[in-house]
């Protein structure tokens, strides 16, 4: 089963660097032509590279929920030990272990960006950092380690309690995500704003259920494996349907309301669909994987390309905006340059440090 994890969570890294690449492709499809920044144009929308780039950002999302499928999965196999338990210093040294690199690439993103010109008051900078606003994608760091720190509250309830903690895990889950429907029909309830702005993707109500889901899945896995056993081939078939449902919803909601429901937004359909998705890996873990191993050794190295990946996309994007325009208007092209960059880039200097005489540093700067 580790093997299949570390292939998930190869598979989840490069999930999250094709979505954040077409994040990109959003931004110079809507405000980049031949290289000059212009007011927001959406005279592309309805064209077949524009329904390409929602389609890759809605079916790469379930990435976030399953690397807190495995990270939670980990911890509760680490706690079924002889102490059957996770201690809080355990834990501790968990969120250590996170914190460290984590820090230390967001103070020198944010002091790359004041060399830039762009400049926050040294209280902002603070909270950028503490709740993962520094670069794409950081907010997944400091949610992780508030779930650390809650593991030795939830593991026991996961072996003892599990079907009630999955219930009021989802049912929290279901509730935070209704908000967001609520708001975007502009529905008129009171403290709705209140509501979502104290439940931000940092926070970690918002994907709980994930994370008590591996706990769970880990306690109770042969009794999970004789289920999907069942069902493999109708949790197959849910994944497809659901993964549609989740690109036709997000475009039909954001039609209908004018709110952009194509990046970010866990909606019901995502959520249902990351679920399926997650499920089928447990469903067919017998069966090897394509690639198994080239993406297990990429899920070894999941931390070090989550940290950089953003910014080495930053630099590939302006890059060609500015020197080579007319690659924007081959977006496939465009979004192999990113991915192929974003990922190199990362590995390239892990691999680089462990070679070199700084490899002693090389654990607190990439896990």
């Amino acid at each position: 089963m580790s093997s299949q994890l570390l292939a998930l969570s190869g598979l989840s890294i490069l999930a999250v660097v094709v979505n954040h690449a077409g994040g990109w492709g959003y931004y110079t499809l809507f405000w980049w032509r031949e290289g000059e920044l212009t007011v927001p144009n959406y005279d592309q929308v309805g064209t077949w590279f524009y329904y390409y780039l929602v389609a890759l950002k809605q079916l790469t999302a379930f990435a976030v929920p399953s690397f807190l499928f495995i990270s939670a999965f980990f911890v509760a196999y680490a706690a079924r030990g002889s102490q059957s338990t996770l201690t809080w210093q355990m834990a501790l040294k968990r969120v250590t272990g996170l914190m460290v690199p984590y820090v230390i690439w967001s103070i020198l993103i944010s002091v790359g960006n004041f060399l830039v010109g762009v400049r926050y008051s040294p209280w902002e900078s603070l909270t950028r950092i503490i709740t993962g606003q520094v670069a794409v994608g950081y907010f997944y760091l400091p949610l992780l380690c508030q779930l650390y720190l809650l593991s030795p509250i939830l593991v026991p309830l996961a072996k003892h309690r599990s079907k009630s903690l999955l219930c009021i895990t989802a049912l929290i889950h279901v509730g935070l995500t209704s908000l967001y429907y609520l708001d975007a029909f502009q529905v008129p309830i009171r403290g709705i704003y209140l509501l979502i702005n104290l439940s931000p993707m940092w926070f970690f109500p918002r994907l709980l259920f994930f994370f008590a889901f591996g706990l769970v899945c880990c306690f109770h896995l042969e009794d999970v494996r004789r289920w999907l056993a069942r069902f493999r081939w109708q949790l197959v078939l849910a994944t497809v349907v659901l993964g549609l449902s989740a690109i036709v919803e997000a475009e039909i909601v954001t039609r209908m309301t004018g709110r952009e429901w194509r990046q970010g937004v866990f909606f019901f359909s995502f959520g249902l669909y990351a679920f399926c998705f997650i499920l089928c890996f447990l469903a067919f873990d017998t069966i090897p994987v394509p690639f198994s191993d080239r993406l297990a050794q990429l899920g070894t190295k999941t931390l070090g390309i989550y940290l950089l990946h953003s910014k080495a996309l930053d630099i590939i994007a302006m890059f060609l905006i500015l020197s080579a325009p007319w690659v924007l208007s081959v977006q496939p092209l465009f979004q192999l340059m990113l991915i192929i960059f974003a990922l190199a880039v990362p590995l390239l200097l892990m691999r680089t440090i462990a070679r070199s005489p700084a490899r002693s540093v090389y654990r607190q700067l990439f896990g």
